[in-house]
């Protein structure tokens, strides 16, 4: 089997190669991109691959959008990404965590507890309620 050059199909990197394919996406696909990235500063590795997938990549953003980026009921973005970050570690998810630790950073605005939450979130200097609020998170995970 013959591989591919060292950086991927004709000698581009994968960042290049996604962002080739890019322009044959949607401007939708292309602009939600740019929004994550413009957000967390860097572009999480599955949104480098989903302006291949088009329909999956709208209805990801659907979901999520729909969960994480309303401001509804009693939780904040930042709420709602402090959960998925501890579900995240419970559940092993490195990947996860690396993300939506950057987005709960973000959110947060104060990166000494995000960073505190990913070491040891129950000896960190969260407020009762949000503690309150993971017990209960991971109750029901």
């Amino acid at each position: 089997m013959r591989h591919a050059p060292r950086g991927g199909p004709r000698g581009r990197s994968a960042r290049e190669g996604c962002l080739a394919a890019a322009p044959r996406a949607a401007t939708s696909v292309v602009r939600g991109l740019g929004v994550v990235r413009q957000l967390t500063g860097f572009l999480p590795n599955i949104f480098q691959v989903l302006p291949y997938r088009p329909l999956e990549f709208r209805a990801f953003f659907s979901y999520y959008n729909a969960i994480c980026n309303k401001e509804t009921g009693q939780l904040s973005r930042a709420d709602k990404e402090l959960i998925i970050v501890k579900t995240s570690l419970a559940n092993r998810c490195p990947y996860s965590v690396a993300v939506h630790s950057a987005r709960y950073r973000v959110f947060l605005k104060n990166p000494v507890l995000s960073d505190q939450v990913c070491v040891n979130w129950r000896k960190s200097d969260l407020p009762a309620r949000e503690k309150a609020m993971l017990e209960f998170a991971l109750a029901v995970s």
